[in-house]
């Protein structure tokens, strides 16, 4: 899904692509790191900035507070101090992935789809499993109707980390560019079962089904889409959906 959407989700939105809520402080991520096997947040930290527990503790905690940061900034659209402070994050501990993720979030809301690509292959290069940065990266992808390398990078994040409606919806987005319209929609089903409102699944599917000539349906979903998202015609138009 898209980026602040395929990357995130509003608020929920980072949460979805990024992966998790509401972190505040340091000691939360701390916090998360100890019992990673509780939620889908503390996974993603386990995943993609795994407590180093040795000397780089400090730069570690100092990383995380900067990241937390940033994240607050970029849910509030200040995308100029989010990207310093991913900047420093990423300058004060480089295996955060979580902020080379932030960073190349940025970069997708400016349009810069090659440089968040970037930063989304340091975040896999220093943390092969971090789910969320194979599908930031799927996403930046497929807007870049780079389709085959963009699958890949999907079913990778949905390997890692199974049945996330936020990745759904984005191989949902890739089987749809592709014209593959039956498999988006299975996508798009199984997001939305998780994740009955959210909007891009919504419109996708609805753009799928009219594509099949499936006009009643796919009228519904696009307008229970708009209910929850206005711009979200707008939106997926820029990434390539007429």
């Amino acid at each position: 899904m898209p980026a602040r959407v395929a990357t995130l989700w509003l608020v929920v939105e980072f949460v979805a692509a990024v992966g998790f809520a509401g972190l505040a402080t340091a000691d939360s991520l701390l916090k998360l790191s100890e019992s990673p096997e509780n939620s889908r947040a503390s996974k993603t930290v386990a995943a993609c900035m795994p407590n180093p527990k040795g000397p780089a503790y400090q730069n570690w905690r100092n990383s995380a507070q900067a990241y937390n940061s940033g994240l607050w900034s970029l849910q509030r659209s200040d995308n100029d101090r989010a990207a310093t402070q991913f900047d420093i994050a990423i300058n004060i501990y480089p295996n955060n992935a979580l902020a080379h993720v932030g960073r190349g979030q940025v970069y997708r809301d400016k349009g810069e789809h090659d440089r968040a690509i970037d930063k989304y292959s340091q975040a896999i290069k220093v943390a092969p499993n971090c789910f969320v940065a194979f599908n930031s990266r799927c996403y930046a992808r497929a807007i870049r109707d780079e389709l085959q390398a963009a699958l890949a990078d999907c079913n990778e994040a949905l390997r890692l980390y199974q049945a996330d409606a936020a990745f759904l919806d984005s191989r949902g987005f890739v089987y749809l560019k592709m014209g593959n319209l039956d498999k988006a929609i299975a996508d798009y089903d199984a997001a939305l079962q998780i994740n009955p409102n959210q909007p891009h699944a919504l419109f996708g599917r609805g753009k799928a089904r009219l594509m099949k000539g499936d006009e009643p349906r796919g009228t519904v979903d696009i307008m229970m889409a708009e209910r929850v998202k206005p711009d979200i015609a707008g939106e997926m138009s820029r990434y390539g959906l007429k």
